[in-house]
């Protein structure tokens, strides 16, 4: 079923436009490494854009995809990071939860997010639900929170809830929409966060099972699509602003901004540190045709997801540039509050 199609930003790199149009002559076999598995979701993302990206990128040539690695994308990561040469012919497409990885200091990880050149990517909505809405906020007993784990995406809506002070008891094992949702309706949880692809559709079952969305935790920038598609919903800040909260630290507040974008980034083309400005320009100026073509609309509206490219990619992403006093914050966080540690 396709939904109603969600405003598309496209920022171009004009201004080097000749430089990029010269230097198309000579990007005539592009790859795109995308993290795994093979028919996943980024790799069908990956193939996509390879369609649309071809005939401003590539006009003369190919653009081959391949996977890499699993659905975490921390290989694929780790190889863009190591392995590619940045010559303007490779890109690498990611969730945008494999940053986690690095903010929870996973001992895979052998990349540095903030190094690498946003091109195009799809952002979602990203939405926290609640059994009874903003009244059971203010309940006494904790707030189960359907997880998969610490060191997933559901970390956002975990960090949300502190920033509200509203106790929590998360329901970790569940993995996915899904698992959360069943979860929710069986009544083992109250509550749970909503991102990646069809969270309109996902968030209909759960309105019958007393359900409400409270608040969205789409950072200001880049509209991930909350706004359009919840009406009325306030953001996390506004609810904080209206509610109170409980104050966190600097660089806790740093930790959860970057976990909230990553959660609201569904895929992100990168290019590799040190590629030539010329062959960004190149990329961008295709990226912004690619969000415009057709076929990618379509699909982007039928997974409530927004394309972005150039500077409102980059600005998606702003948020990963986090100190290290942040990171340590977020794991001094995640060990208190739940006994976690590496």
């Amino acid at each position: 079923m396709m939904h109603r199609r969600q405003m598309v930003q496209a920022v171009g790199a004009l201004a080097l436009l000749g430089g990029a149009a010269r230097a198309a002559s000579v990007l005539t076999d592009i790859r795109i490494v995308a993290g795994g598995p093979p028919d996943g979701r980024i790799d069908r993302w990956s193939r996509a854009a390879a369609q649309a990206l071809r005939a401003s990128l590539a006009p003369h040539g190919v653009v081959s995809t391949e996977t890499v690695g699993g659905v975490d994308g921390v290989t694929a990561a780790n190889r863009a990071q190591n392995l590619v040469v940045p010559n303007g012919r490779t890109a690498t497409m990611l969730p945008g939860t494999t940053a986690i990885a690095f903010l929870t200091n996973d001992p895979r990880v052998q990349f540095q997010p903030d190094d690498f050149v946003p091109v195009l990517g799809g952002l979602n909505p990203l939405v926290f639900v609640v059994r009874g809405g903003l009244q059971r906020l203010s309940a006494s007993t904790p707030l189960r929170v359907a997880a998969a784990s610490p060191e997933s995406g559901d970390l956002a809506g975990l960090l949300a809830m502190a920033r509200l002070g509203v106790p929590v008891a998360p329901v970790f094992g569940l993995n996915g929409t899904r698992a959360k949702s069943r979860a929710f309706a069986d009544g083992q949880a109250d509550a749970l966060l909503l991102f990646g692809e069809g969270v309109i559709e996902d968030v209909a079952p759960l309105t019958a099972q007393g359900g409400i969305v409270v608040c969205s935790l789409a950072l200001p920038g880049p509209d991930a699509g909350a706004q359009a598609a919840f009406g009325g919903v306030p953001s996390l800040e506004a609810l904080i602003a209206a509610r109170g909260g409980s104050a966190l630290s600097k660089p806790l507040d740093q930790a959860y901004r970057a976990v909230a974008a990553v959660c609201a980034i569904d895929f992100m083309l990168l290019l590799p540190h040190l590629t030539a400005p010329s062959d960004i320009a190149l990329w961008r100026f295709a990226a912004g045709r690619a969000i415009n073509d057709p076929a990618m609309l379509d699909a982007a509206s039928a997974s409530d997801l927004t394309l972005v490219s150039g500077i409102a990619a980059a600005q998606a992403v702003a948020p990963l540039v986090t100190g290290p006093d942040a990171l340590l914050a977020l794991n001094r966080f995640l060990a208190s509050q739940y006994g976690w540690h590496r």
